[in-house]
């Protein structure tokens, strides 16, 4: 198990975590980390790894990192020829045989598309 404290962090189970510090010392099994956890009253330690103190190899307190959600306005084009539909980021540079029908905001969460939201059309698609 491997963490990046650069990158965003959770728990495992997919709560919010708030690092306090991440160079502990004087703790006799070798925590480094020291974190807030949504839900949790006191801090929680931490192995540099991520791992939670437990000594198990997976529980749901340990930090992971992990991609945050992202929004993206696209736009939809129509081909003046065929007539099949195409999706390019706003202000891209299409050709001249397509013709924008209208615009769109994608939310990709974790890789995956989990919101589609047309936000104007120009015509019927």
């Amino acid at each position: 198990m491997t963490l990046d404290i650069n990158k965003p962090i959770r728990t495992r189970d997919g709560r919010e975590v708030r690092i306090l510090c991440t160079d502990a010392t004087g703790m006799e099994s070798g925590e480094t980390i020291v974190a807030l956890v949504q839900g949790v009253a006191e801090p929680l330690m931490y192995f540099a790894s991520g791992q939670y103190v437990t000594g198990v190899d997976w529980h749901r307190n340990d930090l992971v990192n992990y991609e945050p959600a992202y929004t993206k306005i696209l736009a939809l084009y129509k081909g003046n020829e065929t007539g099949a539909l195409v999706a390019y980021e706003l202000n891209s540079l299409v050709g001249e045989s397509l013709s924008e029908v209208g615009e769109f905001r994608v939310t990709i969460k974790e890789g995956k598309l989990c919101n589609v939201e047309l936000l104007c059309s120009t015509e019927k698609v």
